[in-house]
């Protein structure tokens, strides 16, 4: 989930889960449950690349990425990285 909803209505700058454990070939899916954030692959709010969502989507947009090497890939809201929205996807 991207954007999670808190309590009473109220928007969370996070992502959940956080961090993540999946096995190589796995495909991941994102879901923006509020609008304008952003998924961007890369460590401490320096995208790289890797994969993103091209861009602040809205409320509904889905991303998959497909993980075919075993590793750690961090990633952001390049919108709210500053407040820490950031996760973290292992792949075993």
């Amino acid at each position: 989930m991207v954007g999670q909803t808190g309590a009473y209505g109220t928007t969370s700058n996070v992502f959940s889960p956080v961090n993540l454990t999946v096995g190589v070939g796995t495909t991941v899916t994102w879901t923006w449950v509020t609008s304008g954030h952003t998924v961007d692959s890369g460590p401490d709010c320096s995208p790289d690349g890797r994969f993103s969502s091209n861009g602040a989507q809205a409320a509904g947009f889905t991303m998959t990425h497909q993980f075919n090497t075993a590793g750690t890939y961090p990633y952001l809201c390049t919108t709210h990285c500053g407040v820490g929205m950031k996760g973290t996807i292992t792949v075993q």
